[in-house]
């Protein structure tokens, strides 16, 4: 699906306008343009019609394990999900929840397949989802002939309940579910759970977002500082670029495989590549929720503090966000722990996936 946004100029478009323990040991066209881990040029539409013509789910679900697979109208977004695991687990589904903001969920499903029990995805024993909530990988902005103004923080946090509701009627059950979310996505999870308590089970949180708009600012700033002199200049190409003025989903996919594999520690940036990124929607990382937080002098430390769930925090000391944030969140959060993996960045389920796993199999109660 591509995006036409002729007349609009690039700078209003992607700019702003206006108790711790060390881990145990460690569709669209295919022309992407680039090889950086990107594997499709679908991407998002804001309010145009929907024509029908959705990706079909994977011919047959080779892996046995998923349910379901594809856009799906989740109160009237169309949602891009995948479902997978076992109907009939007693144990609570697992959500995950995206970095980004605007990263699509696809570089999830791999690193938590070890969840799925012994047997893999012949013998799952838990259900497991994923979902890009609005504006970011693969779903669109809103409803149709919703204004983009409507992609915010908070509407991310409602999303997460529509998932929730939509997930349990699929799966015919009620209940809580457990949240996994990462950088962003963590931010989102905790503010639900502070939000919605009687929704979730446990939480984990991998590397989670500035919990304020100060925080954030340095890591805005990070992100810029780790780039080179010609990373510097190859993103400020891809962000001029005219073509980008017909193509944002390609353009939002060429910035990310620059940017992206900084948020990695440097002797891990070859694992980028396979780390599967479909679509990241730049926009919503730029533009939208960025500005909006800032906007609004955001701090979300009183809700994190009224959360009295079993949480789990794990921290990666390469990450972009400030080394104090995960303890921020541990020292917010009643009961919770803080486990820091060396060696790993932004994502330590694929730069260390041994301890990460470790981690999360006694976090969420695995027997």
């Amino acid at each position: 699906m591509r995006v036409h946004l002729t007349g609009l100029g690039l700078c209003c478009l992607l700019s702003a306008c206006g108790g711790e323990t060390t881990s145990p040991d460690s569709g669209g066209s295919t022309d992407t343009g680039f090889d950086g881990g990107v594997t499709s040029d679908t991407g998002v539409d804001s309010g145009v019609p929907d024509s029908g013509n959705h990706p079909a789910p994977d011919a047959g679900f080779a892996d046995p394990a998923t349910l379901l697979q594809g856009i799906e109208r989740v109160e009237g977004l169309r949602m891009w999900m995948q479902i997978k695991g076992s109907m009939t687990s007693t144990m609570p589904p697992v959500l995950f929840l995206n970095s980004g903001p605007g990263h699509g969920y696809e570089y999830w499903v791999e690193p938590s397949r070890f969840l799925l029990g012994p047997g893999g995805s012949e013998a799952p024993n838990r259900l497991l989802i994923y979902a890009d909530l609005r504006a970011t990988g693969q779903s669109s902005f809103g409803a149709v002939g919703a204004e983009t103004s409507s992609v915010t923080f908070d509407t991310h946090v409602l999303d997460v309940k529509n998932v929730i509701n939509y997930a349990n009627q699929f799966a015919g059950r009620t209940g809580p579910m457990d949240l996994i979310g990462n950088g962003y996505g963590a931010g989102v999870a905790a503010v639900f759970t502070a939000q919605n308590p009687d929704a979730v089970s446990r939480l984990v949180l991998v590397n989670p977002y500035p919990p304020n708009v100060e925080l954030q600012a340095r890591f805005l700033e990070e992100i810029d500082a780790r780039l080179s002199t010609p990373d510097n200049e190859l993103v400020q190409e891809i962000l001029l670029w005219n073509n980008c003025l017909n193509n944002i989903p390609r353009c939002g996919r060429e910035y990310w495989a620059v940017v992206g594999p900084h948020w990695l520690c440097p002797a891990n940036r070859h694992l980028f590549i396979d780390m599967g990124f479909s679509a990241f929607e730049i926009r919503t990382f730029k533009r939208y929720i960025t500005v909006d937080l800032r906007r609004y002098q955001y701090d979300w430390m009183p809700e994190i503090s009224t959360i009295r769930k079993p949480t789990t925090i794990i921290a990666g000391p390469c990450d972009i966000a400030p080394t104090s944030v995960p303890a921020m969140y541990r020292d917010a959060i009643p009961g919770s722990e803080l486990h820091v993996i060396p060696g790993t960045g932004h994502f330590p389920m694929v730069e260390d996936p041994r301890p990460f796993q470790q981690i999360v199999k006694r976090a969420l109660l695995y027997p």
